[in-house]
């Protein structure tokens, strides 16, 4: 079961990666100011084929041909993915 079809779609070692799919930042890159285990969603492919935009809380970041393999399909989290500390309603003390 496909669970996007869009056609439009990047090619990659790591996955395949299509128009608004939901991948997660598995590398800190100070540069772009995105860290692992943050969320987007795939904006835009690149008309090249080599790179594409993932938007992260409202702000679009630009990967280049090398840069998707610093980011992974992600449908499903577990817990220490996501980073739970960094969610507020998780790291309270209450």
């Amino acid at each position: 079961m496909d669970l996007n079809p869009c056609s439009a779609e990047l090619v990659r070692a790591n996955g395949v990666f299509r128009l608004h799919d939901k991948v997660m930042q598995i590398r800190n890159n100070y540069d772009k100011n995105v860290f692992s285990g943050d969320l987007g969603r795939i904006s835009a492919l690149c008309e090249n084929g080599q790179g594409l935009e993932v938007r992260y809380d409202g702000r679009i970041v630009p990967y280049e041909a090398a840069e998707p393999d610093q980011t992974m399909i992600t449908y499903a989290v577990s817990v220490p993915k996501s980073q739970v500390a960094q969610s507020p309603s998780m790291a309270r003390n209450d």
